[in-house]
């Protein structure tokens, strides 16, 4: 079962089924009816009733009256405003407050700590940013995403073949994949790295409205972590749209959807045809024969030699036995016999934030939509970004 959960600032807040907790007197004013309207029809459009007419049946309501409403023409009744909660699973204060934040859904059966919580809320905010500046900034032309429709994946094998169709969609081979982070954007999802360094998470994923996925920079700390936490998402963007996905820790994972979306991820990141066709052109063999193999396809398929080693011995090119042999090998022994310099699957990857984002940004300050100080507060948790920007726009 899934829970709607509305979250602000305060914490939780609380719906009262039969009646309207208003603002307090004093706090805020009211909101005008176009206000209290927007807010309907963009409540609306992210439940997924794209049609006035299909609302108005849902709610008993005549579409004129819907038109009217959302308009801010006709003055909402408090029975009416319940109802229209009700339906698109907010509290009513939602349309009544002006710093009503975005709703999302989080599963009901999985509880979340005081830091994750917060990384949660900072999620929420973020999302208003990115949704306030596709306001701003209508006319901006963006890449079109690829819409990528497969059927969802049950099993390990329905994963795999997932992963290989959703490679093709985006234009891959069967080589290393790219920049993961263009990639899972290409696909629609956008990616921010941000560090939470008191929370307990790898990634969050949020389908609702944006679909945005939170890397915590402080937790995969490595190039390698970060592409697979970025496959791992992908899995959630294209097959779990309708919920909120917290990956805890992507390494120990109990709940059957994350152990799918690792499988995908793997084959995502490093198919077996690709793997057999490096192990040919670099060592003249079809499967790796020792330690010395399986670290240079974890360099070149952007892997860590441990994530490789496991995904050989799943694919049954190697032994549980060798595997763990290889494993014991010092990495930095491996490299110099490779000569690679450096073990760039190491390095680390700092703040990210999505391309769109910085696009918006930069448009809607050269074109004076919004002022430099608005700019800093955008990118409030970094600075040095937004001047770097502010320098870019002359």
């Amino acid at each position: 079962m899934w829970t709607a959960l509305w979250i602000n600032a305060a914490g939780l807040g609380t719906v009262r089924p039969h009646g309207l907790a208003l603002p307090a007197r004093g706090r805020e004013p009211l909101p005008t009816d176009e206000q209290i309207g927007a807010r309907i029809r963009r409540a609306r459009l992210e439940a997924g009733f794209s049609s006035e007419a299909a609302f108005a049946r849902a709610l008993g309501f005549s579409q004129p009256t819907v038109s009217r409403l959302e308009s801010g023409n006709r003055r909402i009744g408090a029975g009416e405003l319940v109802a229209i909660a009700e339906l698109l699973n907010r509290p009513p204060q939602h349309f009544l407050e002006d710093d009503a934040t975005l709703v999302f859904f989080r599963d009901s059966g999985e509880s979340l700590s005081a830091e994750n919580d917060a990384a949660f809320r900072w999620l929420e905010d973020f999302a208003r940013r990115v949704e306030a500046l596709r306001e701003f900034t209508p006319k901006l032309a963006v890449p079109v995403s690829e819409e990528i429709e497969l059927a969802s994946p049950s099993t390990w094998e329905e994963a795999q073949n997932a992963a290989g169709q959703a490679r093709s969609r985006l234009g891959l081979g069967s080589g290393p994949a790219p920049d993961m982070f263009t990639l899972v954007e290409a696909a629609g999802c956008l990616v921010v790295v941000q560090p939470f360094v008191d929370a307990h998470f790898d990634a969050m994923y949020v389908p609702r409205p944006l679909g945005i996925a939170l890397v915590n920079g402080a937790t995969a700390k490595t190039a390698a972590r970060q592409r697979f936490t970025l496959a791992h998402e992908l899995f959630h963007h294209l097959f779990d749209k309708g919920r909120v996905v917290v990956d805890l820790d992507l390494y120990h994972f109990k709940q059957r959807r994350d152990q799918l979306a690792n499988i995908f991820a793997a084959h995502f990141l490093a198919p077996r045809q690709g793997i057999s066709a490096e192990l040919e052109r670099r060592f003249k063999t079809d499967r790796p024969e020792s330690a010395e193999h399986a670290y240079w396809l974890a360099y070149a398929y952007g892997l860590s030699f441990e994530a490789m080693c496991y995904h050989l011995k799943n694919l049954e090119l190697a032994s549980a036995q060798a595997t763990v042999k290889w494993r014991e090998a010092p990495t930095k022994y491996l490299a110099a016999r490779l000569g690679i310099l450096g073990e760039t699957q190491y390095l680390k990857v700092t703040n990210r934030w999505p391309t769109e984002f910085v696009q918006r940004l930069q448009y809607a300050l050269h074109s004076r939509v919004i002022t430099r100080e608005q700019l800093f507060s955008h990118l409030r948790e970094d600075q040095s970004a937004a001047k770097e920007l502010v320098a870019a726009s002359g």
